[in-house]
């Protein structure tokens, strides 16, 4: 039977001991790596910047128009609600923005947060009494226009509509919503709204 010599033994002794230092070095610094992330994550939550909760200073304006640009009809008013960031509420001179109200204006533009770009995304909608789903053109892009109709209910003091436009950019999907009960009084301007918006 062939015998490992003492120098060959004490070269495999050694190499193991490297090996072991190896790994052990790197489960030490993996450790301390990964509590440094630990501690970096807290501090960055902990001093990030919170949101502008003055009506006139909302996040929603500078998110918005960094997709796109729209200019108002004549006698409307955009304005913003503490509480609702991400949204822009437009409303007519003759109308008040009533921000505790559910819709708190007949006209709301929002940065989508599902990115909805086709109409299979807006399908599965339960207990309403109607939905209708198409695709269109707006400024050239691919976008869709639904419109869903409430029953009297938790969530709407009457039977309401809320119609919406889902406009794709490219970049993010801006959503315009008109929400009304059986005085549509708005659509007109809803339209021309609409009909202004231009993709950056």
């Amino acid at each position: 039977m062939n015998q490992i010599s003492p120098k060959n033994k004490s070269r495999s002794l050694i190499i193991v001991a490297v090996v072991v230092l190896a790994i052990i070095a790197g489960l030490v610094g993996w450790k301390l790596g990964h509590s440094n992330s630990d501690n970096a994550s807290t501090n960055a939550t902990s001093t990030s910047p919170k949101v502008p909760s003055s009506p006139n200073d909302s996040a929603a304006d500078s998110s918005i128009d960094a997709l796109v640009s729209y200019s108002l009809p004549s006698g409307w008013i955009s304005s913003t609600c503490t509480g609702k960031s991400g949204n822009v509420f437009i409303v007519p001179n003759s109308a008040s923005l009533d921000c505790s109200a559910n819709p708190s204006a007949p006209i709301k533009l929002y940065v989508d947060p599902q990115n909805n770009t086709d109409c299979q995304q807006l399908g599965n909608v339960q207990g309403v009494k109607k939905h209708v789903c198409i695709s269109l053109y707006i400024d050239g892009h691919k976008s869709l226009k639904a419109s869903t109709t409430y029953p009297k209910s938790s969530t709407y003091a009457t039977e309401t509509t809320v119609s919406d436009y889902y406009i794709n950019t490219g970049k993010g999907v801006v959503a315009v919503e008109y929400t009304y009960t059986s005085n549509n009084s708005f659509q007109l301007g809803f339209d021309q709204f609409v009909n202004r918006i231009k993709i950056k």
